[in-house]
């Protein structure tokens, strides 16, 4: 019993998985693909990981502005032009259009730092869609798994910001919601270790033989060969005649 138990104390931990420290079958990847096909709660992975890309470019922001005010230079940046902008949204924020298992498996370290820092009006525009698309009522993804309270409580009292602390208290109670989740994960990708494409070929083949050996009982049986041993013996019997000849 121990030996069973013991491969799980060294399996990843949930935390690994988020931050894409981890390889097939326990990545971030197939972990949206259960929670998306096995238990639909994929909405709190797009959530958690939202939010922590916004953190990401928020610790980007003050880093620049820092480094402006100990260099005295205009904490205003130069307007980007058109493209520029089109661009670092595109790459680089929270787009409602892109995939979520595309971002999940597919590493924006070079992108960021490519992409120029972040711009107060570019963290503010992150937060306020962050918040459009989980908490304002039937939004695209609308969090319905918090409670009551923390939602009525964002939308009485957010506000136009840069920072996405305002989302830390939710993002902490759908890490625990996660965390709930991620043994029945390491259940169906390590313990089980099949797809559902492969399950329902090993249903389909089991009810395949299945029918066959139905079919082939219940000839026999409505062919009326008694007794049942002639159908063991039937070649050898058949064989019988042609030696008394």
């Amino acid at each position: 019993m121990t030996s069973e138990k013991q491969p799980l104390h060294v399996l990843p931990t949930l935390d690994e998985v988020l931050q894409r420290k981890t390889r097939p079958p326990v990545c971030l990847y197939n972990y949206y693909i259960v929670l998306r096909d096995r238990l639909e709660l994929e909405i709190l992975l797009d959530f958690w990981l939202d939010v922590q890309q916004a953190d990401v470019l928020y610790r980007r922001y003050n880093k620049h502005k820092n480094k402006q005010q100990q260099h005295g230079m205009d904490l205003s940046p130069p307007t980007p032009s058109p493209m520029k902008e089109s661009y670092l949204l595109t790459q680089m924020l929270l787009s409602i259009q892109t995939p979520r298992p595309s971002m999940a498996t597919t590493s924006t370290t070079s992108t960021q730092k490519k992409a120029p820092p972040p711009t107060q009006a570019d963290m503010t525009d992150v937060v306020e869609r962050i918040f459009l698309r989980y908490f304002v009522p039937n939004a695209e993804k609308e969090l319905l798994l918090l409670p009551i309270s923390m939602r009525e409580d964002m939308l009485q009292n957010f506000k136009p910001t840069e920072s996405p602390a305002v989302f830390d208290e939710a993002k902490q109670y759908v890490h625990h919601l996660l965390q709930s989740t991620f043994p029945h994960f390491l259940r169906y990708k390590v313990l089980m270790n099949l797809t559902l494409q492969q399950q329902i070929g090993r249903i389909a083949c089991g009810l395949v033989s299945l029918l066959i050996g139905f079919s082939f009982e219940f000839s026999l049986i409505f062919l009326n060969i008694q007794p049942w041993q002639k159908r063991l013996w039937v070649k050898k019997e058949r064989k019988t005649p042609s030696l008394e000849s």
